[in-house]
């Protein structure tokens, strides 16, 4: 719960507050804007294509301390430029980050709770931290409008405490024995390859409507209660 909270609250929320705060003070467009949200959720898409093919948990964790280092870094460097096309990029690496949190994350945890019951995951504890995370910065966001900051000195405080939290996401995650770990078999399916097909088609565009609809209201939703 840690890992998703700090990785996707330092990635994905605190951008939320900040945008209006940077159209008005650093020149961001309503475009670049859009543009630049983009760039966030490719790079997430491709750090979800990167966790797939990761097998061993030594791999999961390294690119998971990855993705919470990256995470920090990401943040503090969006305060200390101003060209659109850094913005982008810092951002492409976010969200690599937030799915390195997101995804990882998810799968050590289920394998650790695998292994220490009998009972099925329950994953709904672990992605509760997506709460935690939003209530997290919203406070955090209220606090530094209310002391007068500007659009880098929140990034620099959100970087600050998103240092903090590094710490207990990093050693209260799941640790797993790589011996306990069975892998994985192929499994034979009687199912016809069209009716897969057809299924993972629907699935797919299941999942992009209820995205697009996600990064709309987790984005933008403040910036036009603004206008």
């Amino acid at each position: 719960m840690y890992s998703y909270d700090y990785s996707r609250c330092f990635t994905v929320w605190v951008f939320t507050p900040i945008l209006p705060i940077m159209q008005a003070e650093a020149g961001l467009g309503v475009a670049e804007g859009g543009w630049v949200t983009s760039a966030h959720y490719l790079g997430y898409l491709v750090g979800v294509i990167v966790s797939y093919t990761l097998v061993t948990t030594k791999q999961k964790e390294q690119f998971l301390m990855f993705g919470l280092l990256s995470s920090i870094l990401s943040t503090v460097l969006m305060a200390v430029t101003t060209s659109f096309l850094y913005w982008s990029i810092i951002r492409f690496f976010a969200g690599l980050s937030g799915a390195a949190g997101v995804i990882i994350g998810a799968g050590l945890t289920m394998q650790w709770l695998q292994h220490k019951s009998n009972r099925p995951p329950q994953l709904g504890f672990y992605f509760s931290g997506i709460g935690f995370g939003i209530i997290l910065s919203g406070l955090a966001s209220i606090f530094f409008s209310q002391n007068q900051l500007r659009w880098n000195e929140h990034w620099l405080g959100f970087g600050a405490l998103s240092l903090l939290l590094f710490f207990p996401a990093w050693f209260l995650r799941p640790v797993i024995n790589e011996k306990l770990i069975t892998k994985r078999n192929s499994v034979k399916c009687e199912a016809k390859t069209e009716n897969l097909l057809i299924d993972f088609i629907c699935i797919l565009s299941m999942y992009f409507f209820a995205g697009l609809g996600f990064v709309v209201s987790a984005t933008f939703t403040l910036a036009l209660a603004v206008e």
